[in-house]
């Protein structure tokens, strides 16, 4: 069987690459082994550029379904202090971040990939001959060099969140998210070092109670919003995280999402980048595909090529920042200078992570 693409992983960068591509007119086939619905550890923050994008996909009604509400306000709890700031708007027609669970996300992607004609498989299938293959996979088994960064996630009911907020509370090794993600429903994100993470560990509790009591006892008015939750199954850890750029071409194979690179977690920019980098690569995929000379003229280095330069000029500023934020957020104690100056430096930290700027005339233009 022969195909123009075949897809490794359907989470939003595999599904985003298999709905534009099939949409633009290629054959598809998506390798993901996992049956949807499925949960994953996520802070299932989209940036407005998402927002945006998902809208151009033909995605919005979906969205207003199921979405939690336009996040306007950025805030910071450390220890007895609480800090808010606005979040810098969007240019563009969805100025606003909103949140959605990963098992609603992930499945209406993957299903408006299909409806134009991609065929999911769950187990690879050695008759299948493909034009070019893509790296969907994540970041969870492959990266430059070791990391120590893990993620864990839970979702709570009855959390008293101010309204349209994202919060962030660091604590020394760590820090957590909180955004209310549709339907009543808070997600509540960590990113913890190993080391702090043994020190939880000794608390004697199962691993998610003590980060919850951990982050009760780091903030007040986390403590005070938390006070009537009660959690919605089971926490889930995944890791080591690796924040950092990767090879986007290798052997032959292109690499999209966080197999391609990820922001630090702590800017939330990591679903709207995974969809981005799909739309950078299939925008001259796309082109070059529909060449009959494809193989030799116009052929995967020249996407390659264009596909590098367009993702760095993209993400590579928003990457190093968010590698500086994150470092900032874990450090043993955060310098009373920075608590001074929290709501101004957090609406800059946000601006300069790529929530302010309009990357988006390909998803518009559409690659067909």
């Amino acid at each position: 069987m022969k195909v123009d693409a075949y897809i490794a992983g359907a989470g939003p960068a595999g599904a985003t690459a298999a709905l534009l591509l099939a949409r633009a007119g290629h054959s598809v086939v998506v390798l993901e082994r996992t049956r949807f619905p499925r949960r994953k550890v996520c802070g299932e923050f989209i940036a407005a550029s998402g927002i945006e994008f998902l809208r151009g996909l033909g995605l919005g009604p979906e969205l207003e379904a199921g979405a939690g509400p336009e996040v306007r306000t950025i805030a910071l709890w450390a220890r007895e202090r609480a800090f808010e700031a606005r979040m810098p708007a969007w240019h563009g027609a969805a100025p606003w971040p909103r949140a959605l669970v990963r098992e609603t996300l992930d499945t209406v992607l993957l299903d408006r990939a299909r409806r134009h004609g991609a065929r999911v498989i769950r187990q690879p299938d050695p008759a299948i001959e493909a034009r070019v293959r893509i790296d969907a996979r994540g970041s969870w088994h492959k990266g430059p060099g070791a990391s120590d960064l893990l993620g864990f996630k839970a979702h709570f009911r009855g959390a008293e969140l101010p309204l349209e907020t994202i919060v962030l509370i660091p604590f020394p090794g760590g820090y957590a998210g909180l955004v209310e993600s549709g339907a009543g429903r808070v997600t509540l994100a960590c990113c913890v070092r190993r080391s702090s993470l043994e020190a939880l560990r000794s608390r004697g509790t199962p691993l998610g109670d003590s980060l919850l009591a951990h982050l009760q006892e780091r903030s007040d008015a986390f403590a005070h919003a938390f006070r009537g939750a009660t959690r919605e199954g089971a926490w889930l850890g995944a890791g080591p995280l690796r924040p950092g750029a990767r090879s986007l071409y290798r052997d032959g194979v292109f690499a999209i999402g966080n197999a391609a690179g990820e922001a630090h977690p702590i800017v939330g920019e990591g679903i709207a980048m995974a969809m981005r980098s799909a739309a950078l690569l299939c925008g001259p995929l796309s082109a070059a595909l529909k060449s009959t000379s494809f193989e030799s003229t116009y052929g995967p280095r020249a996407v390659a090529r264009a596909y590098t330069l367009a993702w760095w000029r993209a993400f590579g500023f928003r990457v190093h920042a968010s590698l500086l934020f994150g470092q900032l957020a874990m450090r043993p104690a955060i310098p009373e200078a920075f608590l001074r100056s929290a709501p101004g430096l957090l609406t800059t930290a946000a601006a300069l992570s790529g929530k302010a700027s309009n990357l988006l005339a390909s998803a518009r233009r559409g690659i067909g």
